[in-house]
């Protein structure tokens, strides 16, 4: 590859996105001995269960002037709390997600009431997926008029995240020894390797349906696929 000179072959293969570190062409930089660095970047994937969800519950309240209508909210909100409270969800799984109060009007037999609307909403995380729907249940009947969601977690569970970080490594080597071939060298050794922490992506399926057969909400949670990158340099030499 030179003489006199170490040269670095830098070839960089990923998704720019995994990580800030991915970025950049095929060069060439001088180092002080005869050698090729080859530089890459080896992907691995796995799947996991959803851990976790989160969604939103709330009310959506009329009244003719304002104080009403947040005292009649705060009544149903209360409520919603309380069923939350009955069915095992930790209040540290419970946030204020949003609350306004804003002009409105209501018709009822073709007749205009003007008033004020009210919206409050919490984001609840659920740590029972085949419980959620459930408990979905019993919000709308306590008065929840806004259901959204779900929004599944990005945390990849570490024993899923290490089956996708051998897989990276595999990767990495495979690409390595590949160039190495095709550049008529062989792989030394590796110099360095530093991987991205992994991150679950929730698939599309992920969804809320309802189910004749077990009538009632059900969550269908479907499966993330957890991805890791690693970085690593490699050794060629003759």
């Amino acid at each position: 590859m030179a003489t006199g000179n170490r040269r670095t072959l830098t070839i960089v293969l990923g998704v720019a996105a995994i990580a800030p570190w991915i970025i950049g062409a095929a060069a060439l930089v001088d180092r002080p001995e005869n050698n090729t660095i080859v530089s890459i970047v080896g992907t691995g994937v796995s799947k996991q269960q959803a851990q976790l969800i989160t969604i939103s519950a709330g009310v959506t309240s009329f009244g003719t002037d304002a104080s009403g209508a947040m005292r009649q909210n705060a009544a149903a909100m209360a409520r919603i709390r309380a069923e939350l409270r009955r069915n095992g969800i930790d209040p540290k799984d419970i946030r204020t997600q949003g609350m306004q109060l804003s002009p409105g009007s209501r018709y009822e037999n073709h007749e205009e009431t003007k008033g004020f609307n009210v919206n409050h909403s919490l984001s609840v995380v659920f740590r029972n997926i085949d419980k959620s729907g459930a408990v979905l249940d019993t919000l709308v009947a306590a008065g929840a008029n806004q259901i959204n969601g779900p929004r599944f977690s990005a945390d990849a569970d570490e024993h899923i995240a290490e089956v996708a970080r051998t897989a990276a490594i595999r990767d990495a080597d495979q690409r390595a020894q590949y160039y190495a071939r095709n550049l008529g060298l062989r792989v030394k050794r590796v110099i360095t390797m530093r991987d991205s922490p992994g991150y679950a992506s929730g698939q599309p399926a992920a969804a809320m349906r309802f189910d004749v057969a077990a009538p009632g909400t059900q969550i269908s949670e479907g499966q993330d696929v957890v991805r890791v990158s690693v970085y690593a340099e490699y050794e060629l030499v003759k």
